[in-house]
């Protein structure tokens, strides 16, 4: 897998780099020599972990025996993998190409997964999914606030967040 290549590149703009000052130190199974060539198959490369995310996550950091089993099946840890999706779904929130993606992760048991779905929403400052963030709002009466509070810092505006 070369998630820790795709991630860097992806991420590296966010924070002033560029692809030509990096080293990257590949853990797992990773090869030089089959590197992505493209920017599409880096997209792609850190879109299956984000995809998987949505697909298995359930509330309280419970794991599914489907997840587990996934895991299993390529010996990943279920924690560290989660991490690992995470991250890549944070690295794709702001791109206009997860969209759909974060349309689905809306209706996801972990608050969390709905919490990262809803900043993403904002950034793409997509004003016609308000109704759909309202509805997931309201699935999570006890993180109300911490989700309004995503609301506010995605879409940059106190108003939206009420």
């Amino acid at each position: 897998m070369r998630y820790a290549l795709a991630f860097l590149l992806f991420a590296l703009p966010m924070f002033g780099e560029t692809t030509e000052t990096i080293v990257v130190a590949c853990s797992g199974p990773c090869s030089l020599a089959s590197e992505p060539t493209s920017p599409w198959d880096l997209w792609n490369e850190i879109l299956e972990p984000a995809e998987n995310l949505v697909r298995f996550s359930l509330a309280d950091d419970q794991v599914s025996p489907e997840f587990a089993q996934w895991c299993a099946e390529r010996s990943f840890a279920p924690a560290d993998y989660k991490q690992m999706a995470c991250d890549a779904f944070w690295v794709l929130l702001s791109d206009s190409r997860s969209h759909a993606l974060m349309i689905r992760a809306l209706d996801n048991p972990d608050w969390n997964v709905v919490a990262y779905a809803i900043y993403g929403l904002g950034v793409q400052k997509d004003e016609t999914s308000r109704p759909l963030i309202e509805k997931s709002v309201a699935r999570f009466p006890d993180h109300e606030v911490a989700l309004r509070e995503f609301i506010k810092e995605g879409f940059g505006n106190e108003e939206t967040s009420r």
